[in-house]
């Protein structure tokens, strides 16, 4: 039967190492390894030894057998030790058994002083998880509390809370989870409860008509420390009134109030021309100017616009803000009439929440005493419906409001600001610039979002990059999506593996390669109850969640019952007025002066609807025009080309231009059917383009062109065209010299020779003036009744209305007859077509 010793040794050393400390400890005894298996944790090794006694020689056959499993800080190592011959002792298996396990624990320290010492390969990285060591040495582990320290959360292994120290607490906390992860219960709630020495602005966002989970939580066990509660939500009636205005100090602060409504007022994706968001930003700085000027509110400036540009300047000329009259005198002088009621238009649209009466009451006033609050302890809460993104611009002001209040004032007691759901509350203006500000100020930000994507939309890539960057210490759940999970993993970083193996002949190996500390499947499955944390002084640390359950008591209490606002009937009628057109966009054309193609985020404009209603009445009012009715030809009208006008020039003597009665008046207005002509920029087309676009109708005055900003309007009214001189140089193209020419002879022959050469330029050419798209562009501008309806400036004739025209031949492609000959004694009665035009 054989001998042997047992028994059980523990080794504090990595579970991985051990095979090799056991190889060594036996390779001390001459032991020779026969099996190393890492899976199931054995070694087996023999030793053959000799020893004389006296004259007799004996031969021992020894056995080891090892067997190893981790438990709590180490490894517990059961060896075994067996002579198989039957020659040796069990005192001498016992003295074995004793020499392995000595040279096992000598090795194991040696290892562990070495592991110390020696720094950890990094050849692919040295990415590690913060020990309990790590955390002491960086003093995030503070017994005495001080409410200027963020609350990272706890350690169970050190017994205790982590907080980051005030100097990394001032370089901002930035919290990225998915809606649902946690955010709210484990960092923004044990903030507001932990750190009560500190007044606090809250934000966060309200799913539905629910009441907001930080206020309901944190409100009153705050409240019952000292401090003075505030709230905010614009859809709710019982918050304290703030007026976004009251923050305007001078210039400056009204253009940044201007910039912040436009920003948060315009759609992500639209592009187009910035003239028309720059402009309206300017009218709006000038009327924040004149609403501070006189202590009014966003709502007064939103029922200004309906006056109109015309009644605005009056109303402006009286105003208190000297800087606001001097920018409108100069927009109202030098904008044209179509600019000013596009500009007009648009920012009514933008401001088109301040026509809901419940916006108005909640902003009309300050309640808040401003001149007491760096006196006192406060909490200001501010809520914002996430399911109503129109409300945006509002919620951007508010915070805004108490940004500028954070950087101007200095505060009694430390002041934090809690920012759960950041980006719901719109665009802030220079954010990063001013997270910059209120740190050297000692106000820390703590930024709640859901992922760095959605600081991209709502930023920009490089703001949002500066957002990203700019906070010291930086919190992430269990991401959702594989883009964010690969982010954090490299933030992570790579770490390098030693892989050291005995092989079944007692060699020792070692390979080297690198790995993320956590690639993207595990943290994709990270643990729900832990979320990792950077900071600015501590390795990576994975970090215990608080849970509901450890503030349960300090939340259950609910705020106190608050009064409800009763909005005023003024408020009610004003924005009810408010909401109607005004009458100045009513005026015939002024959709098409102020139908710039540009939308806001807020409200889309029904400019196309309007316009098509214009249209018909345009077209209207044109086939009801009386034939001997004076239209006028531009002096500006655009050159001819030279080669066409060479087949249209008529030859027309010259003749007195004395008139027995007086010119009527004429109207110049913009020609509707030229600004409809698009398709190919043929030659055929730019020449009766430039046509029609000469060729004026009776009709409102109006501004054609204005979205290209490249034309001057006219002058409100009608404007009187003076008949040319003999003396003056005639300005017009050539192709309208026959028109003054045939006014240069005798009454009596200038209706006639004018019909002649506009016969003339439609039937000259039959390929050119008639092909199918001239046909149809003469047919649908009525150009031929235009060009007779030009002439009636000078009255015909009876002479001239009673003589009976030529023999006609042939008729042109409309079926309107051709005469033979054309010349100055020619006379055709002019008839009234307009039934056969419509």
């Amino acid at each position: 039967m054989p001998t042997l010793a047992r028994g059980k040794q523990f080794v504090e050393a990595p579970l991985e190492r051990v095979a090799e400390l056991l190889r060594t400890a036996l390779a001390r005894h001459n032991f020779r390894i026969e099996l190393v298996n890492d899976e199931l944790c054995e070694l087996a090794a023999s030793a053959t030894k000799t020893e004389r006694i006296r004259t007799t020689n004996w031969t021992y056959d020894y056995r080891v057998i090892c067997n190893w499993e981790p438990v709590e800080n180490g490894v517990e190592v059961n060896i075994e030790v067996n002579e198989l011959k039957n020659n040796g002792s069990t005192e001498k298996c016992s003295a074995i058994w004793k020499d392995i396990a000595s040279v096992l624990l000598e090795k194991a320290e040696s290892l562990k002083k070495l592991k110390a010492t020696r720094p950890p390969a990094s050849k692919y990285g040295s990415a590690r998880f913060a020990t309990a060591k790590d955390i002491e040495a960086a003093g995030l582990v503070c017994a005495a509390h001080d409410a200027r320290r963020f609350v990272i959360g706890p350690n169970i292994e050190l017994g205790a809370m982590m907080t980051l120290p005030t100097e990394f607490t001032n370089m901002h906390s930035l919290v990225c989870g998915p809606t649902g992860c946690g955010k709210t219960t484990a960092l923004f709630i044990p903030n507001l409860i932990e750190r009560l020495g500190a007044s606090a602005i809250v934000t966060e966002a309200t799913a539905g008509s629910e009441m907001p989970d930080l206020f309901l939580k944190t409100s009153r066990y705050r409240q019952k420390a000292g401090h003075r509660i505030y709230y905010f939500n614009p859809d709710d009636m019982s918050s304290d009134r703030i007026n976004p205005i009251d923050t305007v100090r001078g210039v400056d602060d009204a253009q940044a109030l201007a910039r912040l409504i436009i920003d948060n007022t315009t759609g992500k994706n639209l592009g187009g021309d910035p003239f028309w968001p720059d402009s309206e930003r300017q009218l709006l700085s000038v009327l924040i100017a004149h609403a501070k000027s006189i202590n009014s509110h966003l709502g007064f400036v939103r029922e200004l616009l309906n006056e109109g540009p015309d009644n605005l300047t009056a109303i402006i000329a009286k105003s208190p803000s000297v800087w606001a009259k001097e920018q409108y005198r100069g927009f109202s002088n030098t904008a044209q009439e179509g600019v000013k009621r596009g500009v007009f238009s648009g920012l009514m649209t933008r401001l088109s929440l301040w026509t809901n009466p419940k916006i108005v009451a909640l902003t009309e006033k300050t309640d808040p005493d401003l001149a007491a609050l760096p006196d006192r302890l406060f909490t200001f809460y501010l809520a914002v419906p996430a399911h109503r993104p129109h409300m945006k611009p509002l919620a951007a002001m508010i915070f805004n409001y108490f940004l500028n209040l954070a950087q101007e004032k200095e505060f009694a007691h430390p002041l934090f600001l809690s920012l759960d759901e950041f980006t719901n509350f719109g665009v802030i203006n220079a954010i990063a610039s001013n997270l910059t500000i209120i740190r050297h100020r000692g106000i820390p930000a703590m930024i709640g979002v859901q992922d760095y994507i959605q600081l991209e939309e709502a930023y920009g890539r490089n703001d949002a990059q500066l957002l990203f960057n700019q906070p010291g210490f930086k919190a992430f759940y269990r991401p959702r999506d594989l883009k964010t999970a690969k982010q954090i993993s490299e933030m992570l970083g790579k770490q390098t593996i030693v892989e050291r193996k005995v092989t079944s002949s007692g060699q020792i190996t070692e390979h080297e390669r690198g790995r993320e500390l956590l690639d993207p499947s595990e943290l994709l499955a990270l643990d729900t109850t832990k979320y990792i944390a950077f900071t600015p002084v501590t390795p990576p640390i994975l970090v215990d969640k608080f849970t509901w359950r450890d503030y349960e008591a300090q939340t259950a209490e609910p705020p106190l019952p608050r009064l409800e606002i009763e909005i005023d009937d003024r408020v009610v009628k004003a924005c009810a007025e408010a909401r109607k057109e005004p009458d100045w966009v009513k005026k015939p054309g002024s959709q098409k002066e102020s139908g710039k193609e540009h939308q806001t985020e807020s409200t889309k404009d029904s400019d196309e609807d309007r316009e098509k209603d214009n249209k018909k009445s345009s077209q209207k009012e044109k086939a009801e025009v009386p034939v001997d009715k004076v239209v006028a030809a531009e002096k500006n009208a655009s050159k001819i080309d030279e080669d066409w006008m060479r087949h249209s020039a008529l030859e027309v003597p010259s003749a007195s231009s004395s008139s027995p009665e007086p010119a009527a008046e004429a109207e110049v207005v913009d020609n509707q059917e030229a600004a409809q002509i698009d398709g190919p920029d043929d030659e055929e087309k730019r020449l009766l383009k430039a046509i029609l676009g000469t060729v004026k109708e009776p009709a409102e005055p109006e501004v054609a062109g204005w979205e290209s900003g490249g034309m001057k309007a006219p002058e409100k009214g009608k404007q009187k065209l003076e008949p040319q001189k003999q003396t003056e140089t005639n300005t017009l193209p050539a192709l309208f010299q026959p028109f003054v020419a045939a006014e240069e002879q005798s009454p009596a022959e200038s209706p006639a020779v004018v019909a002649e050469s506009i016969e003339e330029v439609v039937t000259i050419e039959p390929e050119v003036a008639m092909s199918p798209v001239a046909a149809e562009i003469v047919e649908e501008t009525k150009l031929v009744d235009t060009a007779s309806a030009l002439v009636a400036e000078r009255p015909i004739s009876s002479a001239a209305a009673r003589e009976e025209p030529e023999e006609l031949e042939e008729l042109d492609g409309r079926g309107r007859s051709i005469p033979k000959k054309r010349g100055r004694k020619r006379k055709i009665e002019i008839e009234d077509d307009s039934e056969e035009q419509e």
